[in-house]
């Protein structure tokens, strides 16, 4: 660690302490007889985790966290293991009384102490949740509905197929898909069709309806497909957006 000529290294991290707006606590490992960690007792605590633990700095220094934060076996759990193995951990934590997330760093320190970092993940977490909640109301309505969706990146060539699009081609779920996937499926009389939706996927400028006939489960399909080319004001749009349903 660089240390100042001015400040010490303890006034250094006071000044780090006071100033983030992340939280910061100094902990000091307390063990019983047999050398275990039992508990951490507060040495430094900078305003940003005074505030989360709802008391003043001077309220908090000394005293033990099991004290303190009672409902925090579980992060406890996470210190103990860190001060017992010596590696350094991060764990997203979730507050019980505020239901706030937080991605916590424990290092451990000179002279049996652990500092820990806090910082809040809550808009990463919920947004995290939320995608999850509508992936699973997409799942759920193309399984209903009978569709499914697909969108194509043209610059790294990849697709991402819904849940809905490999009960249509009659494929695994989570298979690798390609543009070729088009004409594997294709009946021999619609190999034109797959090659006129290949073209349109890579080069096309346009929206784009067809209906391919394929091959799903020894029996012949009508699947329509419609295209729509995500252009963002660029000159060559790199994304292609679509849904699928059987009309058979």
């Amino acid at each position: 660690m660089l240390t100042s000529p001015i400040l010490s290294d303890d006034h250094l991290l006071r000044a780090l302490l006071k100033d983030s707006l992340n939280g910061l606590i100094l902990y000091q490992i307390v063990r019983d007889e047999t050398g275990r960690p039992i508990d951490f007792r507060y040495q430094l605590v900078n305003p940003a985790a005074a505030t989360l633990l709802g008391a003043s700095q001077e309220e908090l220094i000394g005293r033990s966290c099991r004290e303190v934060f009672p409902q925090g076996e579980e992060l406890r759990h996470y210190y103990k293991l860190v001060a017992i193995s010596g590696q350094n951990m991060r764990v997203d934590y979730q507050l019980p009384h505020d239901g706030r997330w937080f991605e916590v760093l424990i290092t451990g320190q000179a002279q049996e102490t652990l500092l820990c970092f806090f910082t809040d993940i809550t808009e990463r977490v919920q947004a995290e949740q939320a995608l999850i909640k509508n992936l699973t109301l997409l799942q759920q309505t193309e399984e209903l509905a009978g569709i499914g969706s697909w969108d194509y990146d043209r610059s790294m060539d990849c697709f991402f197929w819904s849940e809905g699009m490999y009960r249509l081609f009659g494929i695994e779920s989570g298979a690798p898909v390609s543009l070729q996937t088009y004409s594997k499926s294709a009946i021999l009389a619609d190999q034109p069709v797959a090659q006129r939706i290949v073209e349109q996927l890579t080069t096309g400028s346009h929206s784009f309806e067809e209906v391919l006939r394929i091959w799903r489960h020894s029996e012949v399909h009508r699947i329509k497909i419609k295209g729509v080319v995500k252009a963002d004001g660029k000159e060559q749009p790199d994304w292609v957006l679509g849904i699928c349903w059987d009309i058979s």
